[in-house]
């Protein structure tokens, strides 16, 4: 009887607090994640001994660690089409990564990986950074292995094209391909255990959570039972039986694909806060920054999420380079000052765990 009650308190303690994968670690009183868009490995160690460890950041979201395709002319995009869940890529190979996690976290600075659960390449066939060939046409990733048998086919996706047409849907959401991108099937063991494994040995290494790229293209029940089944923590960094944080990308499309399908399973990156704060500080729509004293999620007015479900930020990879979000409204490094304030502001407000962005410029055609 005693135990029975013990465990529905925890249940409701977790309730209150978020998920159990909602905690970031952050050693002391320490904050803010860094997006570091395209750092080798060896160059972000360096930065957290240097900069990020010194000055209190609290963590660093590196891009896709796995081999990807290699594309013609290299684009930054090709991070996110993998070919196997091997730790070698453009940011480095698995001895400097796991080189890089010891040091980070030895100076306080926690090491978030961006991770590509949804799909693999597109329907080309090539080489990956690890040398590895694929033939997306026909589904076939050897690397892994991946036949056509765990993809989304004709069977499940209603579109003909097998691409997402309204992203609204539930069913095409999840079970046809994202811009051409193989889709793949989570509720298949084998995907479960080759997507575990990878996680898990990113988990032993050291890492202490993870960014889950398109989560909303991908049924909640698959991640959840692939989430619930991954190691603690590594003990070396963090408290025993520490869950390993998990924020999802989610971007409304309307009523029928929502966050809070998410949020037991972690944190969501909050888009709607870039967009109310970007207005705000554009004036746009008659909004002045005195309307600011009751921001926030839940019941404050602003349409976001709880500040413990929350994840938030100004800019990312897509929204720098016009790929989601409207760029009327999208704040980027293009306008120092305008994103100064907007980031002043996010850092300085108590709502959501903050991430601010480490890109690089290049020439707006």
């Amino acid at each position: 009887m005693l135990t029975n009650i013990a465990f529905t308190i925890l249940l409701a303690i977790v309730g209150c607090n978020g998920s159990p994968n909602s905690d970031p670690h952050f050693v002391d009183d320490r904050s803010v994640i860094v997006q570091m868009l395209e750092w080798k490995f060896s160059e972000v160690a360096k930065e957290c001994e240097q900069f990020l460890g010194p000055y209190g950041y609290g963590g660093v979201q590196v891009s896709p660690v796995h081999e990807c395709a290699v594309l013609v002319n290299r684009p930054w995009w090709e991070r996110y089409q993998p070919v196997s869940y091997k730790i070698d890529g453009r940011s480095g190979n698995e001895q400097q990564f796991a080189d890089m996690v010891s040091r980070c976290n030895k100076v306080g600075v926690r090491i978030f990986v961006d991770i590509v659960l949804n799909h693999m390449t597109m329907a080309e066939a090539g080489k990956g950074t690890a040398g590895d060939t694929y033939d997306g046409g026909n589904f076939k990733y050897d690397a892994v292995p991946y036949t056509s048998q765990d993809f989304h086919g004709h069977e499940s996706c209603p579109q003909g094209d097998l691409n997402i047409h309204d992203s609204d849907n539930p069913t095409e959401a999840r079970m046809c391909q994202l811009g051409g991108l193989r889709d793949l099937n989570q509720a298949k063991d084998n995907v479960r255990q080759k997507q575990s494994e990878f996680l898990n040995k990113l988990i032993d290494i050291g890492v202490a959570g993870f960014r889950s790229d398109a989560s909303q293209h991908q049924w909640p029940q698959d991640l959840k039972s692939i989430i619930s089944g991954l190691h603690t923590l590594n003990t070396t960094y963090f408290p025993a039986n520490s869950r390993p944080l998990f924020y999802h990308e989610y971007i409304e499309h309307g009523p029928n694909v929502k966050a809070s399908e998410y949020t037991p399973l972690g944190r969501v990156i909050e888009f709607k806060n870039y967009e109310n704060l970007a207005r705000v500080f554009r004036g746009l729509n008659n909004q002045r920054v005195c309307y600011l004293r009751n921001y926030g999620g839940g019941p404050k007015g602003w349409g976001m999420l709880a500040t413990e479900d929350a994840v938030v930020m100004i800019d990312n990879h897509d929204l720098q380079r016009g790929h989601a979000g409207d760029i009327n409204v999208t704040v980027t490094f293009f306008e120092p000052k305008l994103l100064k304030m907007t980031t002043a502001f996010m850092l300085a407000w108590p709502y959501g765990i903050p991430r601010i962005m480490s890109s690089y410029n290049w020439p707006r055609k």
